[in-house]
């Protein structure tokens, strides 16, 4: 057997023995190996007398653990306890000689150099240190000196663990985002502590810094100087302090149409109006089909299918039809007429359960039981003329019954409060505000909150267009300066009148009015606040082509409700009703 290995010639021995062992040069003739002493003027070291053979196994590209693994930071000698926590599963290394990988040439042609064996010598080492431990190498001499250096390696510690910090985390170990969370947090918190540290220890002198001039004559420059601290109130740090926001007024809806238009009874007359009020989830209507038939009808106000109807016969003309709850929560009419020898004139029904009325008595205004006599005074009335058009609005719970009376005299608007549901005390006096002319028209009233509003019909002249006037009011006090209400465009115009009120979930209002010319009057609403300012686009209540009025509104706890009106047919009128929302 041979072997080329430049310069070396390995040849068999004679009759099997071992192998001789030829150095030859470039020419191939044998070469005399150096002396001892030439090599150690030469500086060349002594050669082993025997050389392993070469490992002939195929090398990998890379080896298992080299496959873009970062060095492990957590490694710990033997002998050293384990920290806390699953221990990382790095596959084990083959046995033997590592073998290097091919080598790789530089961007600067230039091939790395190997790298050295490891020196390490096999067996136990030592245990080392925890990193996370402070060596102590001279006292500070102050408090705030040691917080900065407290500070100091907390920082280092921190930076070295960010260094070692793996981020391709192994199987069975941390997630990824287990130590930026950790790290991140504390980073910010200890660098300002550092910065408030050194703040205050920068407010005084330390016992390293002494000023030459705060020294007395005389003293030794090696006396230790004392220090004082900071007051805590001058020590704390003024933090700018942001004002508390300004609370946002809450976001008001508009109610909107819920469906088309729908005649739910075939006749009505125009004298005795239309009244609409909330029963439960339900919405209830009162109408009167002519002189003396009265009608109440209970519906769902989404899909306005009636779900009970109620008739009564009244002797006397029907001026007015309220649906009334009994306490079985059955539905009953109480029928409004200008009865002859009735010691009340212009009796009318307030929204009580169980009702109450009020009339006038000779000069004052007082209230009754249904159909009986006077019960209590409520205001005495100053001037002479006879009161007409009596609407009331009501809210609470019973034993706590707030109701707002409004009624017309001539050319006079009377506001006035009560309260109580099984007899009414007056609650504040006896409000008016004149009109612009000679007449006014019916009011209506609306009550939310403690809140109320009116409005009513006006004109200054009979040659004049009628328009609206309104006031709000907190009940029980004297109304302010009344408002002449614009209503939107988009509607017929000229005359503007018969409006409706209606208490809204979340202090809203919807007022309903009737507008146009005579010969094709339209229904039309809007939503109002408290204040009585508007809120969203108009709604068109009645349908185009139609000659409709006497609009009223109901709107149930929930936001659902029914705009009622009267709308002409064949000569005479029948009643119409529109489903609306007004949710919050």
């Amino acid at each position: 057997m041979e072997e080329l290995s430049g310069s070396v010639l390995v040849e068999d021995g004679p009759d099997g023995g071992p192998p001789v062992v030829t150095r030859t040069d470039a020419s191939g003739s044998p070469k005399k190996a150096p002396s001892p002493a030439l090599n150690a003027l030469l500086g060349i070291p002594e050669l082993p007398t025997s050389t392993p053979g070469p490992s002939l196994a195929p090398t990998p590209a890379k080896l298992p653990w080299e496959q873009d693994q970062p060095p492990n930071p957590m490694s710990l000698a033997e002998g050293v306890e384990p920290f806390p926590g699953p221990a990382p599963d790095f596959p084990a290394p083959p046995e033997g000689p590592a073998a290097h990988p091919p080598d790789a040439t530089s961007g600067d042609g230039l091939a790395p150099a190997p790298d050295a064996p490891s020196a390490t010598p096999a067996g136990p080492r030592p245990s080392e240190a925890h990193r996370d431990d402070v060596e102590v190498t001279a006292l500070p001499r102050g408090r705030f000196v040691v917080l900065i250096e407290t500070a100091k390696d907390t920082l280092a510690a921190l930076q070295a663990r960010i260094r070692d910090f793996r981020w391709r985390p192994d199987p069975g170990g941390r997630p990824i985002w287990f130590w930026p969370a950790i790290v991140i947090p504390a980073l910010a918190l200890g660098a300002g502590l550092v910065s408030l540290v050194r703040s205050l220890a920068g407010s005084g002198p330390t016992a390293d810094e002494t000023p030459a001039s705060s020294s007395p004559a005389g003293s030794s420059p090696s006396a230790p100087a004392s220090f004082t601290p900071l007051p805590l109130a001058q020590a704390s740090v003024a933090l700018p302090q942001r004002p508390p926001a300004a609370p946002r007024p809450p976001v008001l809806r508009p109610c909107a149409l819920a469906g088309p238009s729908t005649a739910v009874a075939p006749s009505a007359i125009v004298a005795a109006g239309v009244e609409a009020r909330p029963f439960g989830e339900d919405v209830a209507i009162g109408f009167a089909r002519d002189d003396h038939e009265a009608v109440g009808m209970r519906m769902s106000p989404g899909s306005l299918a009636p779900a009970a109807t109620v008739v009564s016969h009244s002797k006397d003309p029907i001026r007015r039809v309220r649906p009334v709850a009994t306490t079985k929560g059955t539905m009953v009419l109480a029928v409004d007429a200008d009865r002859k020898g009735d010691r009340l004139s212009a009796r009318r029904t307030l929204p009580i359960d169980p009702p109450l009325q009020a009339g006038a008595s000779g000069q004052s205004l007082v209230w009754s039981r249904h159909g009986g006599p006077a019960a209590g005074m409520l205001w005495s009335l100053e001037g002479d003329g006879d009161i007409d058009a009596l609407r009331g609005a009501s809210e609470g719970a019973p034993g706590d019954t707030t109701t707002v009376i409004a009624f017309r005299r001539a050319s006079v608007l009377w506001l006035g409060t009560a309260s109580g549901f099984k007899a009414l005390t007056a609650k504040g006096e006896l409000a008016h505000v004149d009109g612009l002319g000679t007449a006014i028209g019916s009011p209506a009233v609306a009550l939310n909150d403690g809140e109320a509003i009116a409005a009513w019909a006006d004109r200054a002249s009979t040659g004049d267009p009628w328009s609206l006037r309104w006031v709000a009011f907190k009940a029980g006090e004297a109304p302010g300066a009344p408002k002449v209400f614009a209503p939107p465009p988009g509607g017929q115009g000229g005359n503007v009148m018969a409006p409706g009120l209606a208490a809204v979930p979340g202090g809203r209002f919807l007022l309903v009015w009737t507008e146009g010319p005579a010969t094709l009057h339209h229904v039309r609403a809007l939503t109002l606040s408290s204040e009585g300012a508007p809120i969203g686009p108009p709604l068109e209540i009645s349908p185009d082509g139609a000659n409709a009025g006497q609009g009223q509104a109901a709107v149930v706890a929930g936001g659902a409700g029914v705009v009622a009106f009267l709308e002409s047919e064949d000569g005479g009128f029948r009643v119409a009703a529109v489903p609306i929302t007004c949710g919050d």
